[in-house]
């Protein structure tokens, strides 16, 4: 069985060989400078220009529209999913093949432990956080292509959790599935918002849409899920971080940065 889990980077990073694990440049058609030897996204048919918009998503486009596998999978650089979160070694904590496969016998889908925003929706926080016209953007886009999705995309915005972060283990049948219905919906999300007058941040709009759009596809289809635990490759500021959200939630403060 050939698996392959994209790791999404647009940079040199130092990490061990991965069993199991593909290693893509996002963004390659537009940055030169940086010379590796991963698999570029802008090998085949692809949408690598676009990756100041759609993040790590030109990569799982590049790997749908060209890459053979019988099981596909999206993590990052930073954030990977995990067996052993304390184990030292990344080697020792990354979900590796093996378990990767027995977790795809029992359910349909691997995803991220869920994300819980407590005091807040889907809909809410992406407002409150990003730009609350993007939502109004969506759901006009869902309620003229795919009406009868437009009730699970309402339902899943009042929802106060999901699984963020365009991360996901799939069969590769059902990780086309899932491309095929998003990558619409986002390209038409983009012709309308743009990108005028944005900063290098709010640019990324399109790959964080996307995360609310994978809750919904999750709901809408019935595909069974497990959960995995996940780790950051780094340190988290969460004093900062759970500042910034609630800046956001009372005051009305737009997210401006990654953190």
């Amino acid at each position: 069985m050939k698996i392959n889990i994209l790791i999404a980077t647009h940079r040199q990073v130092n990490l061990p060989k991965l069993q199991g694990y593909l290693l893509v440049q996002c963004g390659s058609k537009i940055n030169d400078k940086i010379k590796t030897e991963y698999q570029r996204d802008d090998d085949g048919e692809n949408i690598s220009e676009l990756n100041p918009y759609y993040s790590e998503l030109t990569g799982l486009y590049w790997a749908w529209k060209n890459l053979e596998t019988d099981i596909l999978g999206l993590v990052h650089y930073r954030r990977f999913f995990v067996k052993n979160k304390s184990a030292k070694e990344l080697l020792d904590r990354v979900l590796d093949a093996d378990s990767i496969v027995k977790l795809l016998e029992s359910k349909d889908i691997v995803v991220p432990k869920k994300t819980n925003y407590y005091i807040e929706t889907l809909e809410s926080h992406y407002s409150n956080t990003l730009n609350d016209s993007h939502i109004d953007v969506l759901r006009n886009i869902i309620m003229t292509n795919y009406p009868s999705d437009i009730h699970v995309f309402n339902e899943v915005m009042q929802q106060t959790g999901g699984y963020m972060y365009n991360m996901f283990i799939a069969n590769k049948k059902i990780s086309d599935e899932y491309c095929e219905w998003l990558f619409p919906i986002l390209d038409d999300a983009y012709k309308i918002i743009g990108n005028k007058g944005m900063t290098e941040f709010e640019k990324r709009y399109v790959g964080r849409l996307s995360e609310l759009l994978f809750n919904v596809w999750l709901k809408k289809t019935g595909y069974s899920i497990i959960e995995a635990p996940y780790k950051y490759e780094g340190k988290i500021n969460w004093v900062y971080k759970i500042y910034r959200f609630l800046l956001a939630k009372l005051m009305k403060k737009k997210y401006t940065e990654s953190f």
